[in-house]
């Protein structure tokens, strides 16, 4: 496990693989993409990266869910969630190889939410009804996901992080 200091969360732990990927030229671009747009105008200490949000995301996303699993919760409000068509919600919470699977596509999804925004994201997004939403699925953010986990050893994660991103 490697350590990174964040201002907002404190010491993040990531696993080797999740290093490799925040290592990649396509997520290091993060670093110089603002998360909150032309703010820092505004209020000068609003400097945020994308780099710096989606380690947060990461981090929170893992805190909810351990807490969760700890509390014994989750299998509970997975089976009120889960139908015919999303049998695999209890897995989550198994312990063992799946769970930790599963917490790996949690981490993954959360680093890789952002992919595909395009410059000022939201506010274009919504000011401007050409630009698709990032939220959305698009084959430009499959295609940059996809490469990603490929040039960090992931591609075996690809598809269900795909569809956790499109959920």
């Amino acid at each position: 496990m490697k350590v990174i200091r964040d201002a907002v969360h404190g010491d993040i732990e990531l696993a080797p693989n999740e290093m490799r990927l925040i290592h990649t030229a396509g997520f290091q671009r993060l670093h110089g993409c603002r998360q909150l747009g032309l703010t820092h105008l505004v209020y000068p200490s609003a400097k945020h990266s994308r780099f710096e949000h989606v380690l947060g995301v990461m981090h929170v996303a893992t805190k909810m869910s351990d807490c969760l699993r700890r509390q014994r919760k989750l299998p509970k409000i997975a089976a009120k969630a889960r139908t015919a068509d999303h049998s695999k919600e209890t897995a989550l919470f198994f312990q063992g190889a799946r769970g930790q699977r599963l917490r790996t596509i949690l981490r993954l999804s959360a680093l890789l939410h952002d992919m595909g925004h395009v410059p000022f994201g939201h506010t274009l997004e919504d000011e401007m009804p050409i630009i698709s939403k990032h939220d959305r699925p698009s084959g430009r953010m499959e295609s940059e996901v996809s490469q990603l986990l490929e040039q960090s050893g992931n591609q075996g994660f690809r598809e269900e992080v795909l569809q956790t991103l499109q959920a």
